[in-house]
């Protein structure tokens, strides 16, 4: 199963294009835990487990000191998209 894990992490980090590049990271960041608890010797909960885990709590985490910063960053004059 540690091979499947590492499979999947791998799949996520190399897909390119997309919105939820942080997001897919930290899935991509779930899935070596998991990976991890496989070698350890995890049953598939445990794996399932601590996959979630890390995934969840690296965006719950890290999303909201990120989106401060980016606030912080943002001016009036910075336009994008349809704006510019």
């Amino acid at each position: 199963m540690t091979l499947v894990w590492i499979a999947v992490a791998l799949i996520l980090c190399g897909r390119g294009g997309g919105h939820s590049g942080p997001v897919r990271r930290f899935v991509a960041l779930g899935a070596v835990a998991a990976a991890a608890a496989a070698f350890a010797g995890g049953d598939i909960l445990a794996q399932a487990i601590v996959f979630g885990a890390v995934s969840v709590g690296g965006v719950v985490l890290v999303r909201r000191p990120l989106l401060g910063y980016l606030q912080r960053r943002h001016t009036p004059e910075m336009l994008s998209g349809a704006r510019r």
